[in-house]
């Protein structure tokens, strides 16, 4: 899940196709929050390592980290009616 999101993060410029591909990940909340946003400001164009848990558990919800070549997303993840899906997203950029 994780791993799709931040795929699909990084992916495409176009508001429209951007918005569709990762709203396919997200919880109702955040795929509204995200039609506002716009992908030419995602400072990442690549994923470049794999999800890794930062806490949480399947109970509470997990924070899980995806590196990228500008920094690290960290998305909040939300157990929702059986599956997994995006809550929350934050960015973290790489010092300079």
């Amino acid at each position: 899940m994780a791993a799709g999101f931040a795929a699909d993060w990084v992916a495409d410029r176009d508001p429209v196709t951007w918005l569709q591909r990762l709203q396919a990940w997200c919880e109702p909340g955040l795929a509204q929050a995200l039609a506002t946003a716009d992908p030419a400001n995602v400072p990442a164009s690549a994923v470049t390592g794999p999800p890794t848990k930062v806490d949480g558990s399947a109970e509470e919800g997990l924070r899980m980290r995806v590196d990228t070549d500008a920094g690290s997303l960290v998305l909040t993840m939300a157990a929702t009616d059986g599956h997994w899906l995006v809550s929350g997203v934050d960015f973290v950029r790489r010092a300079s």
